[in-house]
């Protein structure tokens, strides 16, 4: 800056400045394109979607799509009534420790927040561990306001927790998706289980997510 000034050529600064602004622009531009999707998103039958169609027209053109009845995993049908559930997952992982995940209000997990005195700080869950079905008294019991500032708890975790903690649910479920193995030619670097509420809410994100219904 202090060159700019010396040399008394105000263009210099000005040329700056529109480097920086075309830069931005262009940034913009970007960032628009790749997180551009349509208004509506697709429906389609999963067992009509080839490997090919899926990777063409979704994966490449990162447009998203909705596929019904894609797997046939005994969950799908098993683990549609909310108490059944519960009682087929406690009974496959029985007293098998899970790590569980507890924030104030359900949004500070791994997120970005605002202190009261402004100050902007990336804040990490409060992580307990317990059963299943002592985080599904956990879940009903914050949900009902009688946890005495328990907080909101989550099973979340991003690091193969399906296949390392939660293996015995691998009975009812998959650790991955046929049609997705073969469109991208390899097998998942992860894969996990989730379960909480409608409060639990993540920091903006993508994944290909087989979802069921919540069980609380």
């Amino acid at each position: 800056m202090a060159s700019m000034l010396d040399s008394g050529d105000p263009t210099s600064s000005v040329s700056s400045s529109m480097n920086f602004v075309e830069e931005a622009l262009l940034g913009l531009a970007e960032d628009t394109a790749a997180f551009w999707t349509d208004a509506s998103v697709e429906t389609v039958d999963g067992p009509s979607m080839d490997a090919l169609r899926f990777y063409r027209d979704h994966v490449a053109a990162s447009r998203p799509v909705v596929m019904r009845r894609l797997v046939q995993w005994p969950a799908v049908k098993k683990w549609e009534n909310e108490a059944d559930a519960i009682h087929l997952i406690a009974e496959a992982l029985g007293e098998t420790q899970l790590q569980i995940a507890f924030t104030p209000t359900g949004t500070e997990a791994d997120a970005v927040v605002r202190r009261p005195d402004g100050k902007r700080v990336f804040t990490r869950p409060e992580v307990r561990t317990m059963t299943w079905l002592e985080f599904v008294d956990a879940l009903r019991a914050s949900k009902r306001g009688d946890a005495d500032g328990l907080g909101v708890p989550y099973l979340s975790g991003q690091d193969d927790r399906l296949r390392k903690e939660l293996w015995p649910l691998l009975s009812q479920l998959g650790a991955s998706v046929p049609l997705f193995v073969k469109a991208l030619a390899t097998e998942p670097d992860a894969s996990n289980f989730w379960a909480g509420d409608e409060r639990a809410v993540s920091s903006c994100h993508h994944d290909p997510c087989v979802e069921g219904r919540r069980c609380c």
